[in-house]
C-alpha cells in the first residue's frame, strides 16, 4: 500500500496486507484485510497492528466487513442460505 501526504507531497510505501483499505470511522487508522488478518495502519505513525482474523463460512472480506461509528468494533454479514434478516416497523404489515 501506498500513502500520498499532500502536505509534503511525497508517497510512502507501507508494508501491510494487500486487501481492500476501509477509512476506520477517525480519518486516522485504514483497516487492511487479507484472508487471514486485519490490519490497521496508523496513519499519524504509519505503524501497523495485525489482529489474526480468520472468518467463519459464509463470511467474504472485506466486502462484508462493518465497523462501529466509533471503530472500537466491527460486525461482519455472513451469507448463508438459510439465514435472513427481517425489518418490521410496529403496527405495519
Amino acid at each position: 500500500m501506498t500513502v500520498y501526504s499532500p502536505e509534503t507531497r511525497q508517497l510512502k510505501q507501507i508494508a501491510a496486507p494487500a486487501g481492500s483499505p476501509q477509512w476506520l470511522p477517525d480519518s486516522k487508522h485504514v483497516a487492511l484485510f487479507d484472508q487471514q488478518n486485519i490490519a490497521i495502519l496508523d496513519l499519524d505513525s504509519m505503524g501497523v497492528t495485525s489482529t489474526p482474523f480468520t472468518p467463519p463460512a459464509g463470511v467474504s472480506l472485506p466486502d462484508t466487513v462493518h465497523f462501529s461509528r466509533d471503530g472500537s468494533m466491527l460486525y461482519v454479514v455472513q451469507d448463508l442460505e438459510q439465514g435472513d434478516i427481517w425489518i418490521m416497523r410496529p403496527g405495519t404489515e
